[in-house]
């Protein structure tokens, strides 16, 4: 008896791998589009989630980078947005009304 158990336990473990899980897959592979953000795009989320309440956090550390990114698209729109972003950091308590203030002017 146990032969024979041992037999059809080692013919099911040898077959179970080349029956699979099925038969080809359903899924088919898909592009996901990537869509890079522009400085004044990010800067704009920025101040839009201070407008929605957003406290002042580990974000103001990255000011530097997001007025550079977007200098390079418009130095005017970068000194706008660096003026208020400093004044956000000197006092953030006033950060929704001047991200808002800031929005109406990018």
């Amino acid at each position: 008896m146990m032969p024979r158990t041992c037999f059809w336990v080692l013919v099911m473990a040898v077959s179970l791998p080349w029956l699979g899980c099925g038969g080809p897959s359903s899924q088919q592979p898909r592009a996901i589009p990537v869509v890079q953000q522009t400085g004044l795009d990010e800067a704009k989320q920025l101040l839009q989630g201070y407008v929605d309440g957003n406290p002042v956090g580990s974000e103001a550390d990255m000011y530097g980078e997001i007025v550079s990114a977007v200098r390079e698209e418009d130095a005017s729109k970068a000194d706008i947005l660096d003026a208020g972003l400093q004044e956000i950091a000197a006092n953030p308590s006033i950060a929704a009304r001047k991200a808002k203030e800031l929005l109406g002017e990018l």
